[in-house]
């Protein structure tokens, strides 16, 4: 799996900012399907062991899979709030500089099989597909951020950010009224490197984990999607 990930900050002083993030879950693998696979109301691999060759084995891939965030925030420094006490505390934990958000985060998600058209056990009405975002709805998360400066031009930054929604009415009604169920949760570790001469251009690299599980339930639906990563990240910050 690829993260790539774009966060806008603008800030209005030196206190509040409002965030844009997109994010872009470009997920790959292919697995070997021998045993019938019950999916998105049909059946997917061989029907019958005298099935051709090309029936009984296919590889399955979640190509054709579009599956994007959209989350909006308001972020606020907090260390003008205890930075007049600082010297009280531990070495350790003085010259942080700390920053909490909280918005909203929208999920889309259309999961594929093979884009949809994998080979099926019968003839079938149906794509191998879900399209989570039409019974998804706006979640509301909350972050923290803390960076301390390492010494000349290194910080060191680590993020932690998360959600949890357990069985809301999404609206929508499929057997039922359906009910949405999202949790998740993502942290970085980062050291940045920042250099008055790159007029704001600052590279960084560390290391990231993400956890989603996403659940959708009615007496005509079970729809579950759960994904857990944890790899190196390398990327930058520009500000004007």
């Amino acid at each position: 799996m690829q993260l790539p990930e774009v966060l806008l900050t603008y800030w209005f002083d030196s206190v509040n900012a409002v965030n844009f993030q997109f994010r872009y879950y470009g997920i790959y693998g292919s697995k070997p399907q021998t045993q019938p696979l019950a999916f998105g109301g049909t059946i997917i691999a061989p029907p019958t062991a005298s099935a051709t060759q090309a029936q009984q084995t296919q590889k399955l891939n979640p190509g054709g899979t579009r599956w994007y965030t959209f989350g909006g925030y308001y972020e606020r420094r907090l260390t003008p709030l205890y930075e007049n006490y600082e010297s009280g505390l531990p070495q350790f934990l003085q010259g942080w500089d700390s920053r909490a958000r909280i918005g909203l985060e929208f999920t889309y998600n259309d999961f594929r099989i093979n884009d949809g058209t994998p080979l099926f056990s019968q003839v079938s009405p149906f794509e191998a597909r879900i399209r989570f975002h039409d019974k998804g709805l706006p979640i509301p998360v909350i972050g923290i951020e803390e960076r301390h400066w390492l010494g000349y031009n290194f910080a060191f930054e680590a993020t932690a950010q998360g959600y949890w929604a357990n069985k809301w009415n999404s609206g929508r009604s499929e057997g039922g009224t359906v009910y949405d169920s999202q949790s998740g949760f993502e942290t970085h570790w980062r050291i940045i490197y920042s250099n008055p001469q790159y007029r704001g251009f600052s590279p960084f690299a560390g290391l990231n984990y993400n956890y989603t599980k996403y659940t959708q339930t009615s007496a005509g639906v079970g729809n579950f999607l759960r994904v857990q990563l944890f790899g190196p990240e390398v990327g930058f910050n520009w500000s004007i």
